[in-house]
């Protein structure tokens, strides 16, 4: 199960004075998350560490590694074995990272779609600018992606999209406009 994490200074001080259209916007961009299939799995980088672990035997008593220690030698078959997984991680974050960056797109499409369907939002795009000039005043987008995510997933704060780019895609995608 999902939820929304609620950090109530967040909330005082830039939340709680924006409209009931705005807060709607907000729910609904998280409500896209789920609903669109964001990527619940936040651990799925940790993949290729849980095989290196595997595979180098550190808690397993056989891996099935003795074909390439009598060639190679353990010392240097751990060492290809944790270089291949750090270039496998490397990899799967990289293709992770920027499907977190389109999952913002997708969730704010959703989030306009309905407010322009459901609650006569004729431009959604300009509420979702007033959204984000209204929390992000006085504050780099940066920071106020740290503040949003728990410590666990700060890391990956960095993949919003930047505020242009998202005001611009509603525009052309929900609002019709160019």
């Amino acid at each position: 199960m999902r939820s929304i994490r609620y950090r109530r200074a967040f909330y005082d001080a830039k939340l709680s004075r924006l409209s009931d259209d705005a807060l709607r916007f907000i729910l609904l961009h998280e409500e896209g998350h789920i609903r669109k299939g964001s990527l619940a799995p936040y651990g799925i980088v940790a993949l290729p560490l849980l095989l290196l672990i595997a595979l180098t035997r550190s808690p397993l008593p056989d891996a099935g590694l003795a074909t390439l220690e009598g060639f190679l030698g353990p010392v240097p078959t751990k060492v290809l074995l944790i270089a291949a997984t750090l270039a496998v991680m490397l990899l799967i974050y990289r293709l992770f990272y920027r499907r977190m960056y389109d999952e913002e797109f997708t969730a704010d499409r959703y989030a306009a779609g309905v407010m322009k369907a459901h609650y006569h939002i004729h431009e959604p795009s300009r509420l979702l600018l007033g959204i984000l000039t209204d929390i992000s005043a006085g504050t780099s987008q940066g920071r106020i992606a740290a503040s949003l995510h728990p410590p666990s997933c700060r890391q990956f704060s960095g993949y919003f999209p930047p505020f242009e780019e998202r005001v611009r895609r509603i525009r052309m995608d929900v609002d019709g406009k160019r």
